[in-house]
């Protein structure tokens, strides 16, 4: 088989790979040796570091760079017709902002989206990428896009995270990322990140592209030789490549069950509401002029209920 060229991401659904080319559009089979061509589409060329995933048996892309522009859309990969379709929301809804590199995962029937890096044009035009921070949770039967809060995640990494130094790897159902320092996993599903101290990130320096073989366990890191300028492919083995030394955190800042902070936030709101009915303009007043101690003892989304009920 001719292939156009050699610019593909791979997925296994259930037991079959498949070849995405990097800017989506063009979608081969791999199985018993034989590559097969499965799409009646193009090169699209303008998804580029896109996140991929796997719903209901078809290849879903979310995300990507293509055309100067960050998208935020999500298309889908049709088997029956054979192309690729978008898949809509409601236009009134919070939307997750443009991103590449976004990491992705499902659960059921919802799709968690985290981080990944928008471009940024300043005051006096320079271009870089910023590195996102944020959660987002899109139901699949709904279309409904709802945010689920901010991460620690940069507390955990080097202060300025280029992104040509970042690598999104696959890595048991959950996903790694990679850059000139650490190597984090983040398990989107489960709130969780886990971070490995002992990361050799000598051996993954310079490397053009780094993926994981659950079947061997091992990692094959591609790089540059630079004597006659060919790819080389090293592989190295789990425990060689990362370590047995880890810590875990929570991705999310907001950590208390949403039932709570719902049941306390109602229990303030009644007690502030009654003492406001019975004396408002004293009341009031009292809390103003201890607006800074009362700020102390309340965490955030309790200072957001407490604005509200001010204004009101």
């Amino acid at each position: 088989m001719v292939f156009p060229h050699f610019n593909f991401d791979y997925m296994n659904i259930n037991s079959e790979t498949f070849l995405i080319s990097k800017g989506i559009g063009l979608v081969y089979s791999f199985e018993d040796y034989t590559f097969k061509s499965l799409d009646h589409s193009f090169d699209h060329r303008n998804k580029y570091q896109s996140s991929l995933f796997e719903f209901k048996e078809e290849i879903y892309a979310f995300g990507g760079y293509g055309l100067f522009n960050d998208t935020n859309n999500l298309i889908y990969f049709d088997n029956d017709v054979k192309e690729w379709f978008e898949f809509d929301y409601f236009s009134a809804e919070n939307h997750p902002e443009p991103r590449r590199y976004a990491i992705a995962g499902i659960k059921e029937s919802s799709l968690y989206v985290f981080g990944g890096f928008r471009e940024n044009i300043d005051s006096q035009l320079k271009v870089s990428t910023k590195f996102l921070h944020d959660v987002w949770v899109l139901d699949l039967n709904s279309h409904s896009w709802k945010q689920l809060g901010k991460t620690t995640i940069s507390d955990l990494l080097e202060p300025d995270l280029e992104l040509r130094f970042v690598k999104i790897i696959p890595y048991k159902g959950n996903h790694l990322i990679m850059s000139k320092q650490n190597c984090l996993l983040i398990d989107i599903k489960n709130n969780k990140i886990q971070k490995f101290d002992g990361f050799n990130s000598k051996l993954a320096f310079g490397a053009s592209s780094i993926s994981y073989n659950p079947m061997s366990n091992q990692f094959m890191v591609v790089s540059n030789n630079h004597i006659n300028g060919k790819e080389k492919p090293v592989f190295f083995t789990e425990q060689d490549f990362l370590s047995n030394n880890t810590k875990t955190y929570d991705l999310l800042t907001a950590t208390k069950p949403l039932y709570k902070f719902i049941a306390f936030g109602g229990f303030i709101s009644l007690i502030v509401v009654c003492i406001f009915l019975r004396k408002p303009e004293k009341t009031k007043d009292k809390i103003l002029k201890n607006i800074d101690a009362i700020r102390k003892e309340l965490n955030e989304n309790e200072n957001t209920i407490l604005d509200e009920l001010l204004e009101d």
